[in-house]
């Protein structure tokens, strides 16, 4: 039978649950070049560029896969939670304390996407690197917080062709509207080119979703998250 390739995301998720890791590739390969956008380092060089039990702290920006989750109490009775970040370079345990718990434990699953700032430093204990959360953001909250917007470069020939694409493309963003990332349309025709801004009431949640749906109806290198 034919039958289509399954995404690389799906792939990945069959290969951890039958062989306990990951064969193909690694879940963060695909955002890898857009998190260097925002993102210090990766987990490696953060521990490489360590200079060592004495170097001071600092604030810091990292991604990962959540692969560990535990909670604690503090003497105090108040909840904290320890997660291990996994980006495919190495690990780095992550500490987010109840100041910080209360906005985001609705984000600390295993196996998800986050992106964690903090400040980064050797911890007492242990003497292994370890983060104290400020803010911590799945995918999505990353983009809003990070990105400055989503390009569309879109050409078109017709006056007709303009107003079919336009009415799908304002179908397409309704179900994403309400988020805090602006959307940008860089329009040519035959005649002249322009860019729009369009209104804040269409400022938009840049999940994977409405960024495949853009590429679907735009093309790959017609749909552009930028960070700069």
């Amino acid at each position: 039978a034919k039958v289509d390739p399954w995404p690389l995301k799906k792939l990945l998720a069959a290969e951890k649950a039958v062989l306990g890791f990951y064969l193909s590739g690694h879940p963060m390969d695909e955002y890898r070049h857009e998190l260097q956008g925002f993102v210090s380092a990766s987990l490696a060089d953060l521990a490489r560029n360590d200079t060592g039990p004495n170097a001071d702290t600092r604030q810091v920006v990292v991604a990962g896969l959540v692969v560990e989750l535990r909670a604690r109490h503090s003497r105090q009775g108040k909840k904290m939670v320890f997660l291990t970040l996994e980006d495919g370079t190495g690990r780095l345990e992550v500490a987010v304390f109840a100041e910080v718990l209360a906005d985001v434990e609705e984000v600390l699953e295993k196996d998800a996407l986050l992106v964690v700032q903090g400040e980064i430093g050797r911890d007492d204990f242990t003497g292994n690197l370890r983060l104290v959360a400020d803010r911590v953001w799945n995918l999505t909250q990353a983009r809003e917080h990070f990105a400055k917007g989503i390009w569309i470069r879109w050409e078109s020939q017709s006056a007709a062709g303009a107003k079919e694409q336009t009415a799908r493309l304002a179908e397409l963003l309704r179900a994403y509207r309400g988020g805090r990332c602006p959307v940008f349309v860089e329009y040519r025709n035959g005649l002249a080119r322009t860019c729009l801004r369009l209104g804040g009431d269409w400022r938009v949640q840049p999940g994977d979703g409405l960024l495949q749906q853009l590429t679907r109806q735009f093309g790959q290198s017609r749909v552009t998250l930028r960070y700069d």
